[in-house]
This record gives C-alpha cells, sequence and structure tokens, in this order.
C-alpha cells in the first residue's frame, strides 16, 4: 500500500505559558526559582499563549483547503 506524505509540515511551539510568565518574572528580580506548583507540561497558558494559540487557530483556517490538508 503506498504511503501519502503531506507535501508541507507546520512546526509549531506552543503560544506563551504561566511558567513563561513566572521565569520572566523571577529572572527580572533577580531570583532563579521559578514559581510555579504544575510540572512544566500541565503548566496553562497565559492570557497571552491563549490569544497567540487563537490567533494561529485563525491563520490555519484561513489558509485554501489544499494548503491545510497539506496537498
Amino acid at each position: 500500500m503506498a504511503q501519502h506524505w503531506p507535501s508541507r509540515l507546520w512546526i509549531v511551539r506552543h503560544g506563551e505559558s504561566a511558567g513563561n510568565v513566572a521565569r520572566d518574572t523571577a529572572h527580572a528580580l533577580g531570583g532563579e526559582d521559578i514559581a510555579i506548583e504544575a510540572r512544566d507540561v500541565d503548566v496553562p497558558l497565559s492570557a497571552l499563549g491563549e490569544q497567540q494559540a487563537a490567533a494561529l487557530g485563525r491563520w490555519f483556517a484561513s489558509l485554501p483547503s489544499e494548503e491545510r490538508a497539506g496537498e
């Protein structure tokens, strides 16, 4: 059976997380400890990160269908 591979691959990193904000705050205060309680993979997006993710979703949705499908 022949495999069908997409002609384009989009690689997207997550938007800003609450951990990113905590890290920046710690560094701004001269500290090294980042004040987050959850494992890194469980830290939610910040409000800005949610906006970034929504903007990316709108951008992908605006692409022609053949580009979204990877044809």
